[in-house]
């Protein structure tokens, strides 16, 4: 892969920290950024001096650069807001520890944003990278921002076609893509006038426990399985 190296502002807190777990999960955001240059010098220069950073941050037409090593911890998710599972089945509430994150920019259309074959070839390119690189478990160890913290978020959005992106540039069988789907549809794709606008906490927690569930299984059904399983 070729990219390039921008580290975050000095003092985010995830540059050159260390994680307390090992990375076993690829999430994706979008920002309110819209341009790619604009979401780097964001990241890099923080006007609003606020902690944010991400491992990686994607354009439109397929750039990409690293922020923050995806040996450390990006802060990007929020620990403590949301739990997830780990590459051993346990829940945590670490959720920068087990994450690599990519940051998307993106154009807006109808109050929300746009995803190219550009973001979605990069985006594979990456979550393949970190599947070879960090060993863990398997294809659906990927998530948007919504699943994790639903209550607030709505990121990546109803335009993100996880088909798109799963089958045709990740490579995964549309078998296991359907199967994925059943949990991950029933909390994406959350609609509404303005795309940062969260939903009612009950409807949050029923989402969430939808992920969960779904993750748990997908994890117990693929745990230990070669990636010929899998992938096409």
């Amino acid at each position: 892969m070729s990219g390039v190296w921008i580290p975050a502002w000095r003092y985010s807190q995830g540059l050159y920290r260390l994680r307390d777990k090992n990375p076993s999960l690829f999430v994706i955001h979008y920002s309110a950024v819209q341009s790619y240059n604009g979401l780097v010098n964001y990241f890099s220069n923080n006007p609003d001096r606020r902690w944010a950073d991400s491992t990686w941050v994607v354009g439109q037409d397929g750039q990409w650069c690293c922020m923050v090593r995806p040996q450390d911890c990006p802060f990007t998710n929020g620990n403590g807001l949301g739990v997830w599972y780990d590459e051993y089945g346990n829940l945590t509430s670490l959720i920068n520890d087990i994450a690599l994150t990519t940051e998307t920019s993106n154009d807006i259309k109808d109050g929300f944003y746009e995803y190219t074959d550009g973001h979605y070839k990069t985006l594979a390119a990456l979550f393949k990278w970190s599947l070879e690189n960090f060993q863990y478990t398997h294809v659906t160890r990927v998530c948007s921002h919504e699943q994790l913290t639903p209550a607030y978020k709505q990121d990546v959005g109803k335009l993100f076609n996880w088909e798109k992106f799963l089958v045709e540039y990740v490579g995964m069988k549309q078998e296991i893509y359907n199967g994925y789907m059943k949990y991950l549809q029933e909390t994406s794709n959350i609609s509404g006038p303005n795309c940062w606008t969260g939903i009612s906490a009950e409807e949050a927690n029923r989402k969430k426990q939808i992920s969960l569930d779904g993750a748990m299984k997908a994890h117990r059904d693929l745990y230990n399985k070669p990636s010929s399983y899998y992938m096409r």
